[in-house]
């Protein structure tokens, strides 16, 4: 049996499936087939779970894209978190969303389309 050991980098990428405010509702599919042309572009792996956001007076279904430091090919936190920015920022725009978190080993960040919270451009 082989052995290998990286020090240990998680990434989650949250994402909402409804578009900003509306009663638009992305689909799973749609999640997977933009992370599967993003690996497939860029030589990179990540996982896409289902979940379900519950907040104040409301809920949406959503999904979480998991980002680890695979030991096969070890890569850098650096790294992983600009991957985690590019497929976060093509999330964004391509699913209508407002607002999407990344959570690293770290830190949390948030990135923020150009719309408004009412929908409108700046």
């Amino acid at each position: 049996m082989d052995y290998k050991e990286v020090k240990t980098f998680e990434i989650r990428i949250y994402v909402g499936l409804r578009e900003e405010y509306s009663e638009v509702y992305h689909d799973f599919k749609e999640v997977e087939e933009i992370c599967q042309k993003y690996c497939d572009d860029n030589g990179f792996c990540v996982s896409v779970t289902k979940t379900k956001f519950i907040y104040t007076e409301g809920n949406e279904p959503g999904v979480i894209v998991g980002i680890i430091n695979y030991p096969r090919f070890p890569s850098t936190p650096k790294k992983l978190t600009q991957h985690s920015i590019t497929l976060g920022t093509l999330l964004l725009e391509k699913l209508g969303q407002i607002r999407v978190s990344i959570s690293t080993t770290n830190n949390t960040i948030m990135l923020t389309s150009e719309r408004k919270e009412d929908g409108q451009k700046r």
